[in-house]
C-alpha cells in the first residue's frame, strides 16, 4: 500500500525555509506530511506548512516531481503503508515561524546553503526543481518578484 503525501518548499525572496526534524529522525528537511482522507494535495500542503511552521502560505506551483521511497518497518506499522509518494509544491510565505513538536529549529537559507544542509537526496532534487520553477524561460531568477 502507498501513502500519499506532500512536500512544501517555502521560499521568501532569495531564501528557502528548512526545518530541523527531531521526531522519528534528526536532520534538515522541508515541511511535509500525509494527505488526509477527503483532502486534496493542495489542501494538505497548506495544512502541513501551517501546522509545522505557523505560516499562511500561498501555493506558487505544483512541481513535476514525485518523491518515492519505501518506509522502514516502524513507519509501515504507523502508517499502514509500505511506501510513500510525495507530491512537491512551491509556496511563498513570510511571517513569524511557530514550530510544531516535530521540529526544534528552522533556517531561511540561500539555495546553495539549503542544498548543503538537507539530509536526503530526494529533497535536494526537489529543491533543484523548485529553483528551476522560480526561474523564467530566459533563465532570469524571479525569487525577488512579488
Amino acid at each position: 500500500m502507498i501513502r500519499k503525501a506532500v512536500v512544501g518548499i517555502v521560499f521568501n525572496g532569495e531564501r528557502f525555509l528548512v526545518l530541523h526534524r527531531t521526531l522519528g529522525w534528526s536532520g534538515w528537511e522541508f515541511p511535509k506530511g500525509g494527505v488526509n482522507a477527503g483532502e486534496t494535495e493542495k489542501e494538505a500542503v497548506l495544512r502541513e506548512v501551517k501546522e509545522e511552521t505557523g505560516l499562511d502560505a500561498k501555493i506558487t506551483k505544483k512541481l513535476p516531481l514525485i518523491i518515492r521511497y519505501d518506509y522502514p518497518d516502524d513507519y509501515r506499522k504507523k502508517y499502514g503503508a509500505d511506501k510513500t509518494e510525495q507530491s512537491v509544491f512551491l509556496l511563498r510565505a513570510n511571517g513569524k515561524i511557530k514550530l510544531s513538536e516535530e521540529h526544534d529549529d528552522y533556517k531561511w537559507l540561500s539555495y546553495e546553503e539549503a542544498r548543503n544542509i538537507l539530509k536526503y537526496d530526494d529533497q535536494k532534487k526537489a529543491l533543484d526543481a523548485a529553483l528551476g520553477a522560480i526561474k523564467d524561460d530566459t533563465g532570469k531568477d524571479k525569487r525577488n518578484t512579488k
